[in-house]
């Protein structure tokens, strides 16, 4: 990751682009990256992108009034994403962009001219990965977090849990033990190895379930009020 991108993920620049196309998992993600800005409180700028293709109607025997449906429908979502951001920030410079053509290459083409240092997007457009230049996450999505007998994991609990809390995402632990020729000593390490590690599941496993169902308590206090 280059130094730039660095920076604005720590928050002393952080510029983010969402992929917007009205839907849930989008909505999702322009609430994610409004949360970031307002915690980096270091200026930055969210970009909300929207790409119409008219081309997924060149091979459906649709006619005009349904592209003209989409346009219209397009639009009526990019102004639920303005209530979005006017109910949600205070302070936070916010763009909106319309486009047209293909959502992949308009997307790709604006990260090499304007050079962000985050973007967030639906799953669906996860085909993003291949071209980007700079970090992408997809919200909702899977976060992975391996797992040794350190204790690391566990210390980074909180973060893991409100980071898949703030996205709806999911959470894989992954323990893995190197697997070689081992000698009598080295056995007896790996089989304490592996007990560290299974013990590190368990502990980061129980933690994230008690945090999540403390957020989730909250939540409801929140609605409730």
């Amino acid at each position: 990751m280059a130094d730039s991108q660095e920076k604005e993920l720590r928050g002393d620049t952080m510029n983010i682009l969402v992929v917007y196309d009205g839907t849930l998992n989008a909505k999702k993600a322009l609430h994610y990256g409004l949360k970031k800005l307002q915690e980096a409180g270091a200026g930055g700028e969210l970009t909300v992108l929207q790409v119409f293709d008219p081309r997924l109607f060149i091979d459906y025997d649709a006619g005009p009034q349904a592209e003209e449906m989409a346009r219209k429908e397009a639009s009526q979502s990019l102004s639920e994403a303005r209530q979005i951001v006017s109910e949600q920030t205070a302070g936070i410079a916010v763009r909106f962009l319309s486009d047209e053509g293909d959502v992949v290459q308009k997307v790709s083409k604006y990260v090499e001219v304007e050079h962000p240092g985050l973007v967030l997007a639906p799953p669906r457009y996860r085909e993003l990965a291949r071209s980007l230049t700079c970090p992408l996450t997809l919200v909702p999505g899977t976060i992975l977090v391996p797992m040794d007998n350190t204790g690391s994991p566990a210390a980074s609990a909180d973060r893991i849990v409100y980071e898949a809390a703030s996205t709806g995402s999911k959470v894989l632990l992954l323990g893995v033990v190197p697997v070689h020729l081992y000698s009598r000593e080295e056995k007896k390490r790996s089989g304490a190895g592996k007990k560290g590690n299974n013990r590190c599941h368990k502990e980061v496993e129980k933690n994230a379930f008690r945090k999540r169902d403390r957020c989730l308590r909250n939540r409801a206090l929140r609605v409730s009020r």
